[in-house]
């Protein structure tokens, strides 16, 4: 578990959403502070259909297969994304901007239905005894792997912009983002590797059996529970009206790398 967190966040960190922001930035794409409110936005939107997770561990596979099909899947789904800005694929900008929004909400999507199946069946893997102790080391080797890896990727792309500055190279430009993602997504696939060997242990948590779509609802029926989303939402927001802005103005304006 500890070097599948620690695989996984070294892949995470070189294909962040601010590699994917940063992408869009280069390529000069029109209308770019609605579409980087798009790329940190609309995931967290497409993430709201990982309600559905109980509901679908058991009826299409263990929770052992269903997270490392999820996580199989959603790496597939990445490595295409930078290629969706190769110049001349697909036809026009718009259309690479959709295929960019598209690809980033499926992977997370798919990532965010692994996520569900695997915190089940680590609760399961380790005793209430050391939890929080397992828990809390893998994170830390998550932090490590994200942190190394985040300014690994910073100092390639710039030395990329160095290297093949975009106004004698612009066709080149792609390929500074498109080689940490496509390194990010082996790093992805090869922290499935040890989960292979790790027992499926079922019977103990409470996604042993699927739930029903009516217990997958029943929160939403719940007056208490809607309070509690109309304050996320409202804070939400307001949160994330500056997203854009505190994304574009350090690159379009401050020129920082």
């Amino acid at each position: 578990a500890y070097w599948n967190g620690g695989l996984w966040a070294v892949g995470n960190g070189m294909i962040s959403s601010y590699l994917v922001i940063y992408l869009v930035i280069e390529l000069g794409m029109p209308a770019l502070g609605l579409l980087v409110g798009m790329i940190k936005a609309a995931p967290q939107m497409a993430g709201l259909l990982r309600v559905a997770a109980p509901a679908l561990i058991g009826r299409i596979a263990d929770r052992k297969r269903f997270f490392i099909g999820s996580y199989l899947l959603s790496t597939l789904v990445l490595v295409g994304l930078p290629f969706a800005a190769a110049p001349g694929l697909l036809p026009s900008s718009s259309a690479v901007q959709l295929g960019i929004v598209a690809l980033w909400c499926l992977y997370h999507l798919l990532e965010y239905l692994g996520t569900v199946a695997l915190w089940s069946w680590l609760a399961d893997l380790a005793p209430q005894r050391i939890r929080g102790r397992f828990l809390g080391r893998r994170e830390r080797w998550i932090v490590a792997g994200q942190s190394v890896a985040m300014l690994a990727t910073a100092l390639f792309s710039l030395n990329w912009s160095w290297w093949y500055p975009r106004e004698l190279y612009p066709e080149k430009v792609w390929l500074g983002y498109a080689v940490p993602a496509v390194l990010g997504v082996c790093f992805m696939v090869m922290s499935l590797v040890p989960l292979v060997a790790m027992p499926r242990l079922e019977g103990r948590s409470g996604l042993r059996k699927p739930a029903p779509l009516r217990a997958v609802l029943a929160p939403v029926t719940d007056s208490r529970f809607l309070r509690l989303v109309v304050f996320g939402c409202w804070f939400a927001l307001f949160s994330g009206i500056v997203q854009s802005a505190q994304h574009v103005y350090p690159a379009k304006v401050l020129g920082i790398g």
